[in-house]
């Protein structure tokens, strides 16, 4: 863009309900692109000489004229340190300069101060919203609050299908972006105004995603892998299956502690907040699935240890899931979560109750357990204390 002038101008059209205008300075660079800056003067239009372009019989003239001509000698100024940093000197870089120094800082820098601050976020929240920043750093690693608009959204979001992420993947970096953008407006480093909002007509694409869950059979092939003394996949191997029979998610199965289990007259029970969404979850392991939980809860408790399981990694665990999945004769794609899955909708299954989906689940939403309900093939209206695991 090729600037042609700056200059001040006086708004005689524009006269307030005491008959006085704004006094501002005009930057434009074509016919089209023009910039209006407020200097937050006014004066009377008698007061204004045109053809000048300058403030006259004003008690202040000189002060005022003064301030008139230092805003021009900046602009100026601003357009030679472009021209010698090869900066290009538009209108959103004079945005910039004019909001001063927090619109000049770097979101991404942002981003990650809040982020590494908040000592409340869940490890699996803190992981997700390190991967968006690495992400957002690895596209631009400088964005400055004042270039954050639809464009550069938008560029990113190209960015990550050129990557080949998944349309989900996707979907969650930009929510993790809306999030701190969403605070930067909150601290007031960027406009409130919902016209600049970034996001403003940028849709978030989202895909339906697959509920796979295993059958009867197929837990019964991973229950009957016979695993050498020794293997590291029995312990893996235990795990999944612990899961398949109460619907915890790994991060909750790896934080099992004695304390949340319960011994009655009738057999053990599991008491726990669950992690992810702060929700308490009573499960009687021995109605579940013949207490195949309790018998493998009971076959790693132990009063020497605070936690039930072995620590391991939601990584190592999917990888050593491949090979069991191999093993057991399965050509699903084997990964931990299947587990919660394969509960939840026999838990439909038996029940027909949605109800009970979000009570054994520890689910919020109805939405969310209707998709059980629906995966479910065969809906019985059956109290869980009657029916066979």
């Amino acid at each position: 863009m090729k600037l042609t002038s700056i200059y001040p101008v006086f708004a005689r059209n524009g006269l307030d309900v005491h008959g006085q205008g704004s006094v501002t300075i005009i930057i434009r660079w074509d016919r089209s692109v023009v910039k209006q800056i407020n200097l937050n003067i006014k004066v009377y239009p008698e007061q204004w000489a045109p053809k000048e372009r300058r403030v006259v019989a004003h008690t202040n003239a000189r002060q005022l004229n003064h301030i008139i001509q230092k805003n021009i000698i900046d602009l100026e100024n601003l357009q030679f340190d472009c021209i010698n940093t090869g900066k290009v000197f538009d209108a959103k870089y004079v945005e910039c300069y004019l909001a001063g120094d927090q619109a000049n800082d770097i979101f991404n820098a942002f981003y990650e101060r809040e982020l590494e601050a908040d000592k409340m976020l869940k490890h699996k929240t803190y992981t997700d919203q390190m991967q968006t920043l690495r992400a957002l750093n690895k596209f631009n690693p400088s964005i400055r609050f004042c270039d954050l608009d639809y464009q550069v959204i938008k560029h990113f979001n190209d960015y990550l299908v050129g990557k080949k992420y998944g349309v989900n993947t996707i979907a969650k970096h930009h929510k993790n972006v809306k999030k701190y953008i969403n605070l930067a407006i909150r601290y007031r480093i960027m406009s409130t105004d919902l016209s600049h909002y970034p996001y403003t007509g940028f849709k978030i694409k989202i895909k339906p995603s697959d509920r796979v869950n295993l059958s009867d059979d197929e837990i019964a092939a991973i229950e009957q892998i016979d695993y050498p003394a020794g293997s590291k996949l029995i312990a893996v191997r235990d795990i999944f299956l612990f899961a398949c029979y109460t619907g915890l998610r790994f991060s909750d199965v790896m934080n099992l502690k004695k304390d949340n289990i319960t011994f009655t007259k009738d057999g053990a029970e599991l008491n726990m907040e669950m992690q992810k969404v702060s929700r308490q979850v009573r499960l009687p392991l021995h109605l579940l699935y013949d207490a195949k939980g309790e018998q493998v809860l009971m076959s790693y408790y132990s009063d020497d240890h605070e936690y039930i399981f072995p620590a391991l990694t939601n990584a190592y665990v999917n990888s050593c899931l491949k090979e069991i999945a191999y093993d057991a004769g399965i050509s699903k794609r084997l990964f931990f979560h299947i587990a919660r899955h394969t509960f939840l909708t026999k838990v439909a299954q038996v029940t027909g109750s949605v109800f009970e989906v979000m009570k054994f689940g520890g689910i919020r939403k109805v939405d969310t357990a209707m998709i059980y309900v629906h995966l479910a093939e065969d809906l019985g209206y059956i109290k869980i204390k009657t029916v066979k695991w």
